[in-house]
C-alpha cells in the first residue's frame, strides 16, 4: 500500500513537471528569441556612457571567440586557471576580475567588485587621461559616449604606431586603399573591426609595447618619490615634538632615525607604486572590446553611417 501511494505521488509529480514544461517552454523560446543581440545592444547604447550592466550584458551577449580575444587582451594568455575557456559564466568572470585588477590600486582592490566596474568612468575615462601625453590627445572630454571615446584611442594607437605593424596586417587594414595621409589611414583601419583587433593584438605582442609597463611603473616610482620629502618634514617635526615634551637617555641619534625612517617609506611607496593599476596593460583590452562592438555590428549589415555617425 505504501508504494503504490509512493508510485502515485511519482507520477503526479512527473506528469505536473512534464506539464510546467510544455508550458512553460514556449515562453522560454520567445524570450530567447526577443532577446537582444551583440550587435543591437553596441548600436542602442552606442552613445551611452557605459557602466558596469552595460559592460556585463554585452560580455554575455558576444561569442566564446570573443571573450577569448579579451583574455588575450588582458594578458590572461599562459595563466594555469584563467589562460582558456572555462565556460560561458567562468569566462566573463575571470575577464573581469582581470580587469578589475588592472585598473585598481592594489590596496582597493580586494574591497571592489568586479560585476560593479564603472567602465566609463573608471576604465576608458581614466585610460585616456592617463596616456593622454603619450597618445598625444590634448584634453580628454569624459562627456563624450563611452564609444566614441574608445574609438579615439583606437584612431590614435593606430596613427602612432603604424610603422610597428607587420606589412601585411598594414594591407589588411586598408583592404586594397592608397591612403596617403596618416591621420586619414589610421581613421580608416580603426572601422575594419576583427581585422583591427588582430592589429592590436599584433602591437600588444610587439617587442617595444611589452616594455611599455615597465616604463609606466617607472615613471610612477619617479613621481612619487619626491613624496618622500614630505614624510621627511613631517617626521623631522614630530621628532621635534617628541624632544620638547620627552627626553630619553638612550636613543640613537635623531638623524639616523630619520634616514632609517626616510628609507622604510621609500621602499613602501615603491612598492605602493609597483601595485598600482597600469593603464597601458588596460588599453588593449578597451581596443579589444571597441573593435569587438564595431565587428558585430558590421557582420548584422549595419551600415557605417550608423556605427559612425560623425566618420
Amino acid at each position: 500500500m505504501v508504494t503504490a501511494t509512493l508510485s502515485r505521488r511519482r507520477f503526479l509529480w512527473k506528469a505536473g513537471a512534464t506539464l510546467s514544461g510544455l508550458v512553460a517552454a514556449p515562453s522560454l523560446l520567445l524570450a530567447q528569441q526577443n532577446r537582444q543581440n551583440a550587435a543591437q545592444f553596441a548600436l542602442q547604447y552606442r552613445d551611452a556612457h557605459w557602466q558596469a550592466w552595460h559592460l556585463n550584458q554585452f560580455l554575455d551577449l558576444i561569442s566564446d571567440q570573443d571573450r577569448w580575444a579579451l583574455k588575450l587582451s588582458l594578458g590572461l594568455e599562459g595563466n594555469k586557471t584563467k589562460g582558456r575557456l572555462r565556460g560561458h559564466a567562468a569566462d566573463i568572470d575571470d575577464i573581469l576580475e582581470e580587469l578589475l585588477w588592472h585598473t585598481s590600486h592594489v590596496c582597493c582592490y580586494w574591497f571592489r567588485d568586479e560585476w560593479s566596474i564603472a567602465y566609463h568612468r573608471d576604465v576608458v575615462v581614466w585610460c585616456a587621461d592617463v596616456l593622454r601625453p603619450v597618445l598625444g590627445i590634448s584634453k580628454v572630454d569624459a562627456e563624450l559616449p563611452t564609444f566614441v571615446l574608445e574609438h579615439e584611442l583606437l584612431v590614435r594607437v593606430l596613427l602612432r604606431l603604424w610603422d610597428l605593424l607587420s606589412e601585411e596586417q598594414q594591407n589588411a587594414l586598408l583592404n586594397g586603399l592608397n591612403l596617403n595621409d596618416p591621420k586619414t589611414r589610421a581613421e580608416h583601419a580603426a572601422q575594419q573591426g576583427a581585422i583591427a583587433a588582430k592589429a592590436v593584438q599584433e602591437l600588444q605582442n610587439h617587442k617595444l609595447i611589452k616594455f611599455a609597463p615597465a616604463v609606466e611603473k617607472l615613471a610612477k616610482l619617479l613621481g612619487v618619490l619626491p613624496g618622500a620629502s614630505i614624510v621627511l618634514i613631517m617626521v623631522e617635526i614630530g621628532e621635534r615634538l617628541l624632544q620638547a615634551t620627552t627626553s630619553p637617555p638612550q636613543l640613537p641619534p635623531v638623524g639616523d632615525i630619520l634616514k632609517r625612517l626616510v628609507k622604510v617609506l621609500q621602499r613602501a611607496l615603491k612598492l605602493l607604486a609597483l601595485g598600482s593599476a597600469s593603464a597601458t596593460r588596460t588599453l588593449p583590452f578597451i581596443l579589444t572590446l571597441h573593435c569587438i562592438k564595431i565587428e558585430h555590428q558590421l557582420r548584422a549589415g549595419i551600415a557605417k553611417a550608423q556605427i559612425f555617425p560623425q566618420g
